[in-house]
């Protein structure tokens, strides 16, 4: 009996130290954050639909309150994301009755046209195309110069009334100075007009540098999340900083081509520093080696609430310790079945290990007097080793189930057999 007591006790004991509460279901909704302030939730594995409407509720906790950014390479998000008012109808209707949009840009014709820069300040739209770079590089002094230029396409955009956008400072960088004086700098007065000339024409006529430079930031994002306009009055102008401004539900969607991510980066730095609240969803595009890992989610506090989200965080980074670093800055984390084990082992990793017991038995013989056959003694030894809270395995054969980890009130860790949508309709 005292044995048995002895087992049971060091059940007991695993089960505390393992600190995983086991249930049969789980109801989503209480696992979405509020985003009453900045929060971070990320979501991986498990069925494609049921990660999609997940998404969904931290969008509707967000939609009305906040702009929301989808930056994707999962059209069907975006398909769910159209059918919004059918899932969550109380909330499309008040917020469309406020003038709210959902905006679903694409490069091809039957979306709404991605215009880069639009809606960013000058120091910003330059800094896209000339990132800063240290003093003591050897193209310091060019890339300066060259800065300079390109402010003076931005200014003359502004004196004719014009927003500053990549369209408009593609037709202006590809006049010539001739063309550009008498079309675009009538309403400049006349001794701003020598000023820009000059410098045009002065330093081996480095304009012609600044046109190869801009075209070439077309270059790498043209057919990917913009293409030229035929006129410049085809389509209204849709950006990341004007849909957070007004609100309203961004998607484009992003190839993992890191100039693309870098620009975005820009965007989104920009927003930051102008102090706009949005709430940036990240799925299923590869951003390792960009400034949008580098210097937006690395951070280790962001002002804005972020949703990552993928059917494999290997989707998402490239390295280890992004991937556990980006895990444990999660205020909650839903992981889902996760059949590959090299995955499996990463998230098992980030929840770490405990202290688990366990008995040995071992069984040996004697000889007694008066017996032809000897006696039996068995003993039992009690040991100690470090054991995964969650093994790889457990992960890849959660089926339907999830492991739900929580930071709030201490940290909760919940492995359930049953993901509930409660929040649909």
């Amino acid at each position: 009996m005292g044995l048995f007591n002895r087992n049971t006790d060091a059940e007991k004991r695993n089960a505390f130290n393992r600190d995983i509460i086991e249930s049969k279901a789980e109801k989503i909704s209480y696992w979405i954050p509020s985003f009453d302030t900045p929060e971070n939730f990320s979501v991986y594995g498990g069925d494609k639909y049921i990660r999609n409407m997940i998404v969904m509720g931290t969008i509707a906790r967000c939609y009305g309150r906040m702009g929301v950014v989808v930056i994707h390479n999962n059209g069907t998000l975006v398909e769910e994301i159209k059918k919004f008012r059918g899932y969550f109808p109380e909330i499309f209707n008040g917020c469309a009755r406020n003038g709210v949009r959902v905006m679903n840009c694409n490069v091809d014709n039957t979306n709404l046209l991605y215009e880069p820069l639009y809606g960013m300040g000058i120091d910003r739209a330059v800094e896209a195309i000339y990132p800063q770079m240290p003093a003591e590089n050897p193209s310091y002094m060019q890339q300066h110069m060259c800065t300079e230029i390109l402010r003076k396409y931005m200014m003359i955009l502004k004196a004719n009334g014009e927003a500053v956008d990549l369209d408009g400072l593609l037709y202006l960088c590809n006049m010539d100075i001739q063309t550009l004086e008498k079309t675009a700098m009538q309403k400049l007065p006349q001794d701003e007009v020598r000023n820009i000339l000059a410098s045009f024409l002065q330093n081996n006529n480095l304009y012609l540098q600044v046109r190869a430079d801009v075209n070439a930031f077309a270059g790498h994002l043209e057919s990917r999340i913009w293409r030229r306009k035929k006129n410049l009055d085809e389509a209204s102008d849709v950006s990341m900083t004007e849909a957070v401004k007004h609100r309203a539900i961004l998607t484009v969607r992003v190839p993992s081509n890191v100039g693309v991510l870098n620009y975005l980066a820009t965007e989104i730095r920009s927003m930051i520093d102008d102090g706009l609240e949005f709430l940036l969803v990240l799925d299923s595009v590869m951003i390792a080696n960009s400034t949008m890992n580098k210097e937006i989610l690395r951070q280790y506090s962001l002002p804005i609430s972020t949703v990552i989200t993928c059917d494999s965080i290997a989707g998402i980074f490239d390295d280890e310790n992004d991937m556990l670093n980006s895990l444990g800055k999660m205020e909650n984390t839903i992981i889902m079945n996760t059949p590959n084990l090299n995955v499996a082992e990463v998230y098992s990793r980030a929840l770490g290990q405990y202290m688990r017991q366990f008995t040995t038995t071992h069984t040996g013989s004697h000889r007694e007097a008066f017996r032809i056959m000897g006696g039996y003694d068995t003993s039992r030894d009690m040991h100690e080793e470090l054991f995964n809270r969650v093994t790889p395995q457990e992960f890849s054969q959660l089926g339907d189930g999830a492991v739900l980890i929580s930071k709030s009130n201490g940290g909760t860790t919940v492995k359930t057999k049953y993901v509930n949508l409660d929040y649909l309709r």
